[in-house]
């Protein structure tokens, strides 16, 4: 008995002994290891490191950069005054473009003026109406009205046309005109107001269209008899010329070349 207890602890004591190398060699293993890892976190985290730093290099690059170009713009603003920049003259060249924008007003009054015709042939039949009656229709004196307001933005057309031209021909002269907007504005402001000065028959009264207008409705109603002057439809206005004046007014007339014996049509007619 004595004998087998002493094997038995010599066997225990080996087994402990191996367990304590067992655990000595795997702390130097896991030593080993950790060891060789500690490098390649070293290695990754220095790359993420260089990785931010580059990344924040150029955008500091960049701030600079901008600042450097606010700066610069700010100093070109200090330089550049506005207010020492001038009118230049115009040039002959660019006076052809003048020329061509008193040309466009032109065309839209001439455009504006060929509906005017529409007005004579609504006039005409409204006198056809109200054959008849002696009195002018309400709806006659509200065409005549319409008539006349047309005329009214046909001569603001041109006034504007008028005072490019003007522009235009002085420049063409050699005249040197740097305020070409300005001149242009109050031009055309000035021409406007004179024409507001004007009195109905001043306006009105030398205008062919008007003329024809007044002329198709005193046909249509009074076909055997002449046309008076046509002042005597517009009201005298305080500046109009006194009809005492020895200026010669002409209103309508009719020939009648009918033979007052025969009712006939006169052949080869001759005067004493």
């Amino acid at each position: 008995m004595p004998a087998a207890s002493s094997s038995r602890r010599k066997a225990r004591r080996q087994n402990s002994e191996d367990i304590e190398m067992d655990r000595s060699t795997q702390g130097q293993v896991d030593d080993v290891e950790s060891d060789e890892d500690a490098p390649r976190q070293s290695g990754k985290r220095s790359g993420k490191q260089a990785a931010k730093s580059s990344t924040k290099k150029p955008q500091v690059q960049e701030y600079e950069r901008e600042d450097a170009a606010d700066e610069d713009q700010e100093s070109d603003d200090e330089r550049i005054d506005v207010s020492n920049f001038t009118d230049q003259p115009i040039t002959k060249a660019n006076a052809q473009f003048i020329h061509g924008m008193a040309s466009d007003w032109t065309n839209c009054d001439k455009v504006i003026r060929q509906n005017w015709n529409l007005m004579n042939d609504i006039g005409i039949a409204l006198a056809d109406a109200a054959e008849g009656d002696d009195s002018e229709p309400e709806e006659i004196a509200e065409l005549d009205i319409i008539m006349r307001e047309a005329i009214d933005i046909s001569a603001k057309f041109q006034n504007h046309s008028k005072v490019l031209d003007d522009i235009y021909q002085r420049v063409s002269r050699g005249e040197e005109i740097s305020d070409a907007m300005d001149r242009y504005f109050s031009g055309v402001k000035s021409e406007n107001r004179e024409y507001k000065k004007k009195t109905s028959r001043q306006k009105y009264a030398k205008v062919q269209e008007y003329i024809d207008f007044r002329t198709g409705i005193w046909d249509a109603t009074h076909p055997d008899t002449p046309m008076p002057p046509l002042t005597n439809f517009i009201k005298k206005e305080e500046g109009d010329d006194s009809d005492d004046d020895d200026e010669l007014e002409i209103g309508g007339q009719t020939q009648d070349y009918k033979c007052p014996i025969t009712l006939t049509l006169l052949v080869n007619p001759l005067t004493s």
